[in-house]
């Protein structure tokens, strides 16, 4: 539902890309599994070992935004945690 719900923002509102759609629901408090992935995501996924090499560049294309974003929740469903919960602490853990 999430998803379905961030692609819609995407689709019908101008201006709006993968990231700040799921970014704009996020910041409602509309979602648990969704986060809006950006270049400290594919930092940190990098520093983890994520098997495949990551571009926030490339993060405007929906596939591939598709694409990182369920190896995401994979890896978040492998150590029982919400995707939301662990974007906030990678987001915490650049703040000095």
């Amino acid at each position: 539902m999430e998803t379905e719900a961030a692609d819609f923002i995407d689709h019908y509102l101008k201006g709006f890309g993968p990231k700040q759609s799921r970014n704009l629901l996020q910041g409602l408090g509309l979602t648990k599994y969704e986060i809006p992935i950006d270049s400290r995501i594919t930092k940190w996924l990098k520093d983890f070992g994520f098997p495949v090499t990551l571009s926030a560049d490339a993060l405007g294309d929906l596939e591939y935004y598709k694409f990182v974003s369920r190896g995401f929740r994979e890896l978040c469903a492998a150590c029982d945690i919400y995707p939301c919960v662990l974007d906030a602490a990678i987001f915490s853990s650049f703040d000095s």
